[in-house]
């Protein structure tokens, strides 16, 4: 009975993960459409290199589900927790292969396109450029950007591009 319980939680647990990873898949498919058909302005550049370390943790993960399922059994169990693993290795996929930039309709950072209406804050430092602010103005976590990377020698472009789309 508990095997069965167990069996059913993974599987559902499946169905929610594999819809989950479309739907960013899909999001993230549009942001690349926007990147791919808009004029570069800045090219912008961020650290994937703990991306890449959980997308080999994962695989690592999967490789020991699927040796565990063709020796242990729990077949139904294994596969769950197969989707699972594999939701989470394509949408790292698809984290690791967006590219973000100052475009001529607005910034593409990770994960998100911010266009120039709502354009609300942003800090340079150096050679790293973040953006701060939602749609209301307020400056919150889940509306901050990564620090984000550029080539020094378009740093004074970067200034006046962004300050001149700038909401005030």
């Amino acid at each position: 009975m508990l095997e069965k319980t167990i069996a059913s939680i993974v599987c559902v647990l499946a169905v929610f993960a594999a819809v989950w990873a479309g739907l960013i898949v899909r999001k993230l498919y549009r942001l690349h459409q926007k990147f791919a058909s808009a004029i570069v302005l800045i090219p912008l550049f961020y650290r994937k290199k703990w991306s890449i370390v959980a997308t080999v943790f994962l695989s690592i993960l999967l490789l020991v589900d699927l040796i565990l399922m063709a020796t242990v059994g729990y077949y139904i169990i294994c596969a769950g927790v197969a989707v699972l693993l594999l939701s989470l290795i394509v949408v790292m996929g698809a984290m690791i292969s967006v590219r973000c930039a100052v475009l001529d309709g607005g910034v593409v950072i990770p994960f998100r396109f911010i266009d120039w209406t709502h354009l609300y804050d942003y800090r340079i430092d150096g050679n790293t450029v973040f953006f701060i602010g939602d749609k209301n103005g307020n400056d919150i976590m889940r509306s901050s950007s990564p620090v984000l990377y550029f080539d020094r020698a378009s740093a004074e472009k970067l200034e006046y591009v962004l300050s001149r789309h700038r909401l005030k």
